[in-house]
């Protein structure tokens, strides 16, 4: 079952504001697994971001995660989960 199914989260997050795709991304980042249940690496948790960013952008919606002033907690998140997943040896 995908992240979103199992949160029911409407999967059109081109048609969100701001805030709550700040606080849906901020919580994927985290939460996201694998299908065996282990954490992605560092590095495929920034390609998931661009790819989600890549997505929007072809769908007009208005912000880029990846940059986007009123993104900025979803941005800060992936940078803590990627430091404490590089800590625990997993990436480059």
């Amino acid at each position: 079952m995908k992240w979103y199914d199992v949160r029911n989260i409407d999967d059109k997050i081109e048609s969100l504001n701001p805030n709550p795709l700040d606080e849906i991304l901020t919580k994927f980042y985290v939460e996201e697994r694998k299908r065996d249940v282990s954490e992605y690496k560092p590095d495929t948790l920034r390609v998931m971001e661009a790819s989600i960013d890549r997505y929007l952008r072809q769908k007009n919606h208005s912000d880029s995660i990846i940059c986007g002033q009123e993104l900025k907690k979803s941005q800060e998140n992936l940078n803590l989960e990627e430091k404490l997943l590089r800590y625990q040896g997993k990436g480059k």
